[in-house]
């Protein structure tokens, strides 16, 4: 007797001939190319039989009962067409059904990627938990388009957050499904055409700096009410326009006095690229009077502690009364460079931003002299508007 049943394929189907041994796979009585082969404790798996060149070929779809017959069939036409199109290609239908399903498994790999940022994760992770899985989550993976999208989540958004926000919290479930379809853990991308463009004309346009080529005096004035450990910190940055965590890491040993360069390595920058700027006289005026017989961190919270993220962003907000960020004297630096007539690609340098493979030809054999050019004129140009009393001003105690 044949172990093979010809029926119309259904869940209730399947549970009914699960526990009968003479029965070890169902066919479609509908589509002759659909089979169901039964396995233990109550699963089984889907396959597509194909004939070809006078072979027949069986393509595994799907597992039961993570893959149900409904979503077999709906996507049934789809996988003929793809196997007919792309004979060796390998398509399992997803086992997730809810867009939490999928965002789920992303959080997860995300959390074990070694060559992203921690601050990175934890930003996705709050896009994912915040936005995606309240306004997202419990619908259906195979529903998602251009007008659900739009008016389940960057619509609603829109209301309440800056469009850069918005723009980002979309980039991220874009990528989330995009990685998903890159290891065929879904069948079809619904979004993969989705661009932020489509849902709203307006331009983006960039946050202005909080500190305007005329409130450096502000500044002084905050910094000059700031405990010495605080008031170094910010001034490196708006010394040389580093990042808030390339800052906060660095260490006494990065430091060569003998040469003039601060080391920045590249696991404590954001382009994972290393970076050597050069040491004017006011950069180490002030880093020589601060230092004393510290070492291991330069900004430290105790003896030995550096300044965690939370806390380094902290004291920005203290010092600056909560006027500016540690990326607006970022800012700050990069435009008064251009003010002063520095090369664009020296700035660009200054600020480690990846420059590509032209550029670093052009600029590569000169780089060290014309970033310390560019900082002396810069330096002396703050020296000019009244930092050097910061430079010269007495220890206060530590943070």
């Amino acid at each position: 007797m044949s172990k093979t049943r010809v029926v119309r394929i259904s869940d209730a189907q399947i549970k009914q001939f699960m526990t009968d041994d003479s029965v070890s796979q169902l066919r479609d009585s509908r589509h002759s190319t659909l089979r169901f082969r039964f396995g233990v404790k109550g699963r089984g798996s889907w396959y597509l039989v194909l004939h070809r060149n006078a072979k027949t070929e069986w393509k595994k779809i799907g597992n039961f009962p993570a893959v149900r017959t409904s979503s077999v069939l709906k996507h049934l036409p789809d996988l003929l067409t793809q196997y007919s199109l792309i004979p060796h290609t390998a398509v399992q239908l997803s086992e997730w059904e809810l867009v939490s399903d999928l965002l789920g498994w992303y959080v997860e790999r995300v959390e074990l990627n070694r060559s992203m940022s921690a601050k990175r994760k934890a930003s996705i992770r709050s896009v994912v938990k915040v936005h995606l899985l309240p306004k997202l989550g419990e619908l259906l993976i195979e529903d998602l388009d251009h007008a659900l999208l739009d008016s389940e989540l960057v619509w609603p958004l829109q209301c309440d957050y800056e469009l850069s926000t918005v723009r980002l919290i979309l980039s991220v479930l874009k990528k989330a499904f995009k990685q998903a379809r890159t290891l065929k853990l879904i069948p079809f991308n619904p979004i993969a055409e989705v661009k932020f463009s489509d849902f709203t004309d307006a331009q983006i346009i960039p946050k202005s700096c909080a500190i305007q080529s005329n409130g450096l005096p502000r500044v002084i004035t905050l910094l000059n009410k700031a405990p010495e450990t605080e008031r170094v910190f910010v001034l490196m940055m708006l010394l040389h326009g580093t990042r808030i965590g390339e800052t906060r890491l660095a260490k006494w040993s990065h430091i060569d006095f003998e040469n003039k360069t601060w080391f920045i390595p590249k696991g404590n920058t954001k382009t994972k690229v290393d970076l050597v700027l050069p040491l004017t006289d006011t950069a180490l005026t002030l880093l020589t009077k601060f230092k004393g017989n510290q070492q291991g961190f330069i900004f430290k919270i105790n003896d030995h502690s550096g300044f965690s993220e939370v806390a380094a962003n902290e004291v920005v907000q203290r010092v600056s009364a909560r006027e500016w960020r540690a990326h607006d004297l970022r800012k700050f630096a990069r435009t008064t460079w251009m003010d002063l007539g520095v090369d664009y690609l020296v700035g660009e340098m200054l600020l480690n931003h990846v420059l590509n493979k032209m550029d670093k030809t052009y600029i590569h054999t000169h780089a060290n002299n014309l970033m310390r050019q560019a900082l002396v004129i810069y330096h002396n140009w703050l020296c000019e508007q009244g930092i050097t009393e910061l430079l010269n001003q007495k220890a206060v105690g530590w943070v």
